[in-house]
């Protein structure tokens, strides 16, 4: 009896043994009680630009690494991926009935502007940029034909000169800025008889230089960095302007390129992702239903903001369907991406980054005030029509003689001054605004 009782309590304590194994003993993986392994992310796939140069032009850019001591532009060509365009839905749009507009300071500005007759003094035909570095002194960006600049007679130069000045409003002393007193990071083209530096990223790391007078494989708008040349355009076009991402991860440019260049007559808009090796998208490489679209130039005028990496964009007359609507752009993504169709809008003529404030604004015109406001309605300042009409007397034009998509805008960070630059001859006012209570 004794002898079965141990026999008894000793298989139940077996049993209890076994049953208090760890896991990884019941497990032949040997991986219970883990976590599950968190699976790789896929890595994006680099985007490649094709480096050989096509026999005729073309608008195709190109890229070269840095070459040894004499640059070349035979480079193996890679095969360039092609992005693949997922549909989104359109947003809602903006009805201009419900807007509301924020309770801001609203700047009124006077009736008599500050005249500058930039043509007349220094050549200058195009506007294409306007910043205030301070409350009183103002940067015009802009272009002065060969013909009309101290290099009339230098047949290295491009048709084009571009020129960077400081206008000081208290004094109204206007002081060039010489845009190439650094050093090329790189030349493409050192048989090149005329190399300039148009600008700088604000890191630094990156200049568009233009390149005349030499080989027609070195000739052109290009992009360097210490490792990278990249051809832009094989020869200068007309009404350039570029806008730089403040994080420098991308770069626009806009121009025009008339029937004697050795590019296809058109307008275009072209990004450039900066990074190893920068990707180029023309409008033209976009799929087809952007073909018309308002990141065309031709038929819309385009504003960037260099902080949100977006694209504004509006119709430039009354001859489009999409007259006086506006069209917000993830230009970051590839093809851009649109995230936001607003309006229409009654009066709206143009618009414009306002850095001092960060944001977009735009332009709504009417018989009694010229409004800047914000896409959602916020009114950050007014010009009287009448005071504006009392400088420049209308005749039988309307007010969408001055205010137009192509006019450059800039706003003093104090919202006490306005600069207005006409695009074509007609020069630069600035008026005086005092904040509303």
């Amino acid at each position: 009896m004794v002898t079965k009782l141990i026999i008894g309590w000793t298989l139940i304590a077996l049993v209890l043994l076994t049953s208090c194994l760890s896991p990884e003993a019941q497990d032949p993986t040997g991986n219970a009680g883990l976590a599950p392994a968190t699976p790789a992310r896929p890595s994006a796939t680099p985007v490649s630009v094709a480096l050989d140069e096509p026999p005729t032009p073309s608008m195709t850019p190109q890229v070269r690494q840095t070459p040894s001591a004499t640059p070349t532009l035979s480079p193996t060509p890679t095969t360039t991926a092609t992005p693949t365009v997922t549909p989104t839905a359109t947003p809602t749009a903006l009805p201009t009935a419900t807007l509301s507009p924020l309770p801001i300071r609203t700047s009124v500005c006077d009736k008599d502007p500050t005249l500058f007759d930039l043509q007349s003094t220094l050549g200058m035909t195009t506007i294409v940029a306007a910043d205030f570095r301070d409350a009183h002194t103002l940067q015009i960006d802009g272009w002065i034909p060969r013909q009309l600049s101290n290099r009339a007679n230098d047949v290295r130069a491009p048709r084009w000169i571009f020129s960077r000045v400081l206008i000081d409003m208290v004094s109204g002393q206007i002081t060039p800025i010489d845009t190439s007193h650094e050093g090329l990071l790189q030349s493409p083209c050192p048989q090149c008889a005329g190399t300039e530096i148009l600008d700088r990223s604000p890191d630094g790391q990156w200049q568009i230089i233009i390149t005349t007078a030499g080989s027609d494989e070195g000739v052109g708008l290009w992009l360097v960095s210490v490792d990278t040349m990249t051809r832009l355009l094989p020869d200068m076009p007309t009404h350039l302007k570029w806008v730089w991402a403040d994080d420098n991860s991308l770069l626009w440019l806009t121009f025009y390129t008339p029937e004697y260049s050795a590019t296809p007559e058109g307008h275009f808009f072209l990004t450039v992702k900066l990074g190893p090796v920068p990707a180029l998208t023309l409008n033209t490489d976009l799929p087809q239903e952007y073909a018309f679209q308002p990141l065309n130039p031709w038929r819309y005028a385009l504003a960037f903001s260099p902080v949100e990496r977006q694209a504004l964009s509006i119709a430039d007359g009354p001859w489009n369907d999409d007259y006086e609507r506006f069209f917000l752009y993830d230009s970051a993504a590839t093809p851009p991406e649109l995230l936001l169709a607003g309006g229409p809008i009654v009066g709206l003529r143009a618009a414009f980054w306002d850095r001092a404030r960060d944001t977009f604004l735009l332009v709504v015109v009417d018989e009694e005030v010229i409004n800047f406001q914000t896409i959602d309605g916020a009114i950050w300042l007014q010009l009287q029509s009448l005071d504006f009409t009392h400088v420049f007397p209308l005749s039988d034009e309307s007010l969408d003689h001055f205010f137009y998509p192509q006019v450059v805008f800039a706003l003093s960070a104090d919202g006490q001054r306005l600069a207005m630059g006409y695009g074509q001859v007609e020069g630069l006012a600035v008026f005086d605004c005092t904040a509303g209570k």
